[in-house]
C-alpha cells in the first residue's frame, strides 16, 4: 500500500516542497543542485545524481524538470508552465543536463518561479517515484554592452566617434540588432536607430557630426537591447587644449599629536614640489603660485582659516620648484586647538604655473590630510564571520598608513627598535544554565582567553589562523561564540565569530586552496579538503558567472585530509575568470547534508591576446613611423589613438580591461563579490591575492552563497536566527547624516590663444628654415575599425 508523506520546508530565499512515493517500500536518495538564477538565452544547469543506500541499487531513472509561473489574478492563483523536459538519467555517474531559457521568456512570472522535479527511478522491478521544487529567481540581464568614444569633450563642430560592442555572458560577440539613440543636454533625441547596422558581428560603429552652435553642455549616448540598458556621456564645450600640466606632489597626511605638546601638537614640516611639464614630458619655463589655505566641513562656531602664499621660478631642466610649509605655518593658518577639529582637516595647495614664451597660466591643485594617528588596523571584510569546531580558521588583518598606503618598516618598529608582533587574544565566551526564581535562565560565565601572536610582515597583512576545540560543551557549560582582540601598539581591533552549525551529524568539511595567487590557465588547481569525521567520498562542483562548469567525486579513504587537484585549461578558464568557486557537499549517515565552499582567482579572461607596437620610440615631423598589431585571425580591431593633451581634458570615454572584469561579474550568482575594500590589494588580472571563505553559519547559507539551489531527500538546515529592531537614520537617538561641503575651486583659465595653444608674439615667429614644422595639430590622431585576417 502507498504511503503518501508531505514536508513543507520553508525558509527565506528558498521554498522547497518535498513528496516522495515509495512504491516499494524504497525511500529514493538524489540530489539535485541548480543555480538560484535564470536569464533569458542562457541554458540552466542543472545537477543530479542518484545514490544507492547499500541495499537497493538503482536500473534506470527518468526525471521531467519543469519551470513553472504562478500569476495571481484576485485571490485565484494560477500556475503555469513556461517549459519542461524530461530526461533519461546515466545512473552510473552523476549527470549535468540544461534546460534552454529562450530570450523571449515570459517576465510577468519573474517574481514567481519554481523549478519542480518529477523522477522515477527503477530499482530492478519496483519502482520509486518523488516529487521537489525549488524557488528560482529571475535576472533580466543576460547580455552585455559597453559604449566607447574617442574622446570625453568635444568642441562646437566637432565629430563626435563612437563604438557600441555587444557580448554575450562568455564575451562571444551578441549577434542580434540594438537601438542606438542620442540626446543633447536638454533630453532633445537627436539620432535615433532601431535595429542599429553592425559594421562588425557584435560590433556598430558610428559618429555624429556637431553643429556649429550645438547646446553646450553633457550629452549622451544611450543602446539597448530589450531590458538591457546603457548609456555614456560626453562634453560639448568651447575649451582649450591644454599643452602642459600643473601637478603639486605634497604628503597626503601629516600626524597632530598633542599629547606631548598641547601648544606645538604639529612637528613636522610640509615639503612639496609643484612639476610643470608639457604633455610631451619637456619641462616648462616660467614661475609658479601656490596659495595654501585650510578646509573642513563646519555648520557651527566655524573656526577661521588664513591663508599663506609661496611663490617660486621652475627649475629649467626639470620644470620643479620645491616650497617648504612649517610647522609654525600650519599652526599659525588657525587659531584653534581643539584635537576633534583637526581630525581629517585638509591643506589644500592652489598652484597657477605661468609659461614664460606665452604667458599662459594653468593651475593645479593638492592637499594633505591632518590625522590623529599614522596607522589603521582592521580586519578585512572578506574575514569569515563563522568558525567550525576542530577545523582551523583562517581571518585577514591588516595593518596600513592612515590613508591606505603600505605601511613602513619604521611603523612596523617599537619604541626600542625592534619587530613589533600582532597580538591576537582569542575569548570563547562561555554560557549555562542557571535556575533563577524557577525558571532556567542562560547565562554568560567566565571569558576563557588564549593569546596568539604573529609576524607582521611588510605587507601588513596578517593571516590569523587558530583552530577551536573539536567540542563547545564542557560539563555543564558550551559556547558559541568567539570574540577576536587584535592589538598592534596601542590600537586594537574586535571581530565575532559564530559557530557553524548542524542539525544531527557532526561532520564538518572545510576546503583550502594551496596555490599561491589566481589560477592561471593550464594549471592544476590545489585543494585540501579536512574533516572532522572520516567520510567516505564527497562532491564538488565549479560555478562561475551563474553557471555549473564542471563536478567530480573525491575519495577520502578514511582520511581525515586529502589534497585533490582540478586541471583549468585555457577553455575552462576562459568561462570562469575572473573568479569562481567550488562548492563541495556530503550527505552523512544521519542524512543531513553538510556543505563547504570557496572563492578563488582565475586569471585569462581574455582569449584573444592583443600586442601592439611602434617601430620607433620617437620621432620628429614629417616622419612616418609603424604601428604592428598582433591579434587571434578573424578578430575585430578598434583602433583609438589620441593626443596625450586631450587625456588632461577627462577620461571614461575609452573601454578598459577592468570595465570588462566589472561587467562579467554581475553573472555571478554567489551573495559575495570581490570588489568593495580589497580592490588596492588586486594582482595583475586578478581581482584578490587569496581565496576567499564568506561566513556561512549552517549548510543553507553555505548554498545560498554559493548562488545555488538545492533538492534533496536529506536535510538541509538552517538556523533559527531571532531578529531585533533596527534602527535607521532618522529614528530617536539616532544621528542623522552629515552633509558635505564644497571641495577647493579651480583656478581660472589663461588668457586667450590661437588654436594651437600659443600667444603669438614676434619673437615666436622664428624662421625654421628647412626644418619640418608640425602645423597639424588633431586631437583623435587614428580611429578606425578593421578585421584581422
Amino acid at each position: 500500500m502507498a504511503i503518501l508523506m508531505k514536508i513543507l520546508l520553508s525558509f527565506t530565499g528558498v521554498l522547497l516542497f518535498l513528496c516522495n512515493l515509495n512504491v516499494a517500500g524504497i525511500a529514493p536518495k538524489y540530489v539535485i543542485v541548480t543555480p538560484e538564477k535564470i536569464r533569458p538565452g542562457q541554458p540552466l544547469d542543472i545537477y543530479f545524481e542518484i545514490e544507492n543506500d547499500g541495499e537497493n541499487f538503482p536500473t534506470s531513472a527518468a526525471i521531467v524538470f519543469s519551470l513553472e509561473g504562478t500569476n495571481y489574478m484576485g485571490r485565484e492563483r494560477k500556475e503555469t508552465v513556461i517549459l519542461s523536459k524530461k530526461f533519461d538519467m546515466d545512473i552510473t555517474k552523476p549527470n549535468i543536463v540544461f534546460l534552454d531559457i529562450p530570450f523571449d521568456i515570459d517576465q510577468s512570472f519573474a517574481y514567481s518561479l519554481n523549478l519542480k522535479a518529477d523522477g522515477e527511478i527503477r530499482y530492478g522491478t519496483s519502482i520509486a517515484k518523488f516529487k521537489n521544487s525549488t524557488k528560482i529567481n529571475f535576472d533580466k540581464k543576460s547580455m552585455s554592452i559597453f559604449i566607447q568614444t574617442d574622446k570625453s569633450m568635444y568642441k562646437p563642430g566637432q565629430m563626435v566617434n563612437f563604438r557600441v560592442i555587444s557580448v554575450y555572458p562568455d564575451l562571444k560577440p551578441f549577434d542580434k540588432l540594438l537601438n542606438i539613440e542620442i540626446f543633447d543636454p536638454r533630453n532633445n533625441k537627436i539620432v535615433q536607430k532601431f535595429n542599429a547596422t553592425q559594421e562588425f558581428k557584435g560590433v556598430v560603429s558610428d559618429n555624429l557630426q556637431l553643429s556649429d552652435q550645438p547646446i553646450e553642455g553633457t550629452w549622451k549616448i544611450t543602446a539597448q537591447y530589450g531590458t538591457e540598458k546603457v548609456e555614456k556621456t560626453f562634453i560639448v564645450e568651447e575649451y582649450v587644449l591644454p599643452k602642459f600640466e600643473v601637478k603639486i606632489k605634497s604628503p597626503s597626511y601629516i600626524v597632530y599629536d598633542d599629547k606631548k605638546n598641547k601648544l606645538a601638537p604639529i612637528t613636522e614640516d610640509i615639503h612639496f614640489t609643484t612639476e610643470v611639464l608639457y604633455t610631451h614630458g619637456k619641462p616648462v619655463e616660467g614661475s609658479v603660485v601656490v596659495d595654501i589655505t585650510m578646509y573642513k566641513y563646519c555648520s557651527y562656531r566655524c573656526p577661521k582659516y588664513k591663508t599663506i602664499q609661496k611663490s617660486g621660478q621652475l627649475n629649467k631642466l626639470t620644470g620643479r620648484a620645491d616650497f617648504t610649509l612649517s610647522s609654525e605655518d600650519i599652526l599659525s593658518m588657525t587659531s584653534t586647538r581643539e584635537r576633534w577639529r583637526w581630525e581629517k582637516l585638509e591643506i589644500q595647495f592652489n598652484a597657477r604655473a605661468t609659461e614664460t614664451v606665452s604667458g599662459i597660466t594653468l593651475n593645479g591643485t593638492g592637499k594633505t590630510t591632518v590625522r590623529l594617528e599614522s596607522f589603521t588596523t582592521e580586519f578585512l571584510s572578506s574575514t569569515p564571520e563563522n568558525y567550525k569546531l576542530g577545523l582551523l580558521y583562517t581571518g585577514f588583518w591588516k595593518v596600513t598608513q592612515i590613508d591606505g598606503s603600505p605601511i613602513t618598516e619604521e611603523q612596523l618598529k617599537n619604541e626600542k627598535g625592534d619587530d613589533e608582533v600582532l597580538s591576537v587574544e582569542i575569548g570563547y565566551i562561555w554560557q549555562y544554565n542557571k535556575t533563577i526564581n524557577g525558571r532556567i535562565v542562560t547565562q554568560s560565565g567566565t571569558e576563557e582567553k588564549r593569546v596568539k601572536t604573529f609576524p607582521i610582515p611588510k605587507s601588513g597583512l596578517v593571516f590569523v589562523t587558530f583552530t577551536p576545540p573539536k567540542s563547545n560543551i564542557i560539563r555543564d557549560m558550551w559556547f558559541d561564540t568567539i570574540k577576536l582582540m587584535a592589538t598592534f601598539k596601542t590600537k586594537r581591533t574586535y571581530k565575532s565569530l559564530s559557530q557553524f552549525v548542524t542539525k544531527k551529524t557532526k561532520v564538518g568539511l572545510q576546503m583550502t586552496v594551496q596555490n599561491d595567487g589566481g589560477i592561471n590557465p593550464d594549471e592544476e588547481l590545489k585543494v585540501l579538503m579536512t574533516t572532522t569525521v572520516a567520510i567516505p567520498s564527497f562532491t564538488y562542483i565549479l560555478i562561475s558567472r551563474g553557471r555549473l562548469i564542471f563536478n567530480g567525486e573525491v575519495s577520502m579513504d578514511g582520511l581525515l585530509e586529502r589534497e585533490f587537484s582540478i586541471f583549468i585549461s585555457k577553455d575552462i578558464s576562459r568561462k570562469i575568470a575572473p573568479s569562481a568557486r567550488l562548492l563541495s557537499f556530503y550527505k552523512s549517515v544521519e542524512n543531513e547534508m553538510v556543505a563547504d565552499s570557496i572563492e578563488f582567482n582565475v586569471n585569462g579572461l581574455f582569449s584573444n591576446d592583443v600586442k601592439i607596437s611602434f617601430n620607433k620610440d620617437q620621432v620628429s615631423p614629417g616622419e612616418n613611423i609603424d604601428l604592428n598589431i598582433q591579434a587571434s585571425p578573424h578578430s575585430f580591431l578598434g583602433l583609438l589613438a589620441v593626443d596625450t593633451s586631450v587625456l588632461l581634458l577627462g577620461g571614461g570615454n575609452d573601454l578598459e580591461s577592468k570595465d570588462v572584469m566589472t561587467e562579467v561579474k554581475k553573472y555571478d550568482s554567489s551573495s559575495h563579490n570581490y570588489f568593495p575594500y580589497e580592490r588596492r590589494f588586486r594582482r595583475k588580472r586578478s581581482i584578490m591575492p587569496w581565496p576567499m571563505r564568506w561566513g556561512a553559519q549552517d549548510t543553507s547559507a553555505v548554498l545560498t552563497n554559493a548562488g545555488v539551489r538545492m533538492m534533496t531527500d536529506a536535510l538541509i538546515y538552517k538556523k533559527i536566527i531571532y531578529r531585533y529592531p533596527e534602527y535607521f537614520p532618522g529614528m530617536p537617538g539616532v544621528p542623522g547624516m552629515a552633509g558635505s561641503g564644497p571641495r577647493g575651486q579651480e583656478g581660472q583659465p589663461g588668457p586667450p590663444t590661437d588654436n594651437d595653444g600659443v600667444k603669438r608674439t614676434p619673437e615666436t615667429d622664428v624662421d625654421t628654415g628647412s626644418v619640418s614644422v608640425r602645423k597639424l595639430f588633431p586631437e583623435t590622431w587614428l580611429y578606425f575599425n578593421k578585421a584581422v585576417g
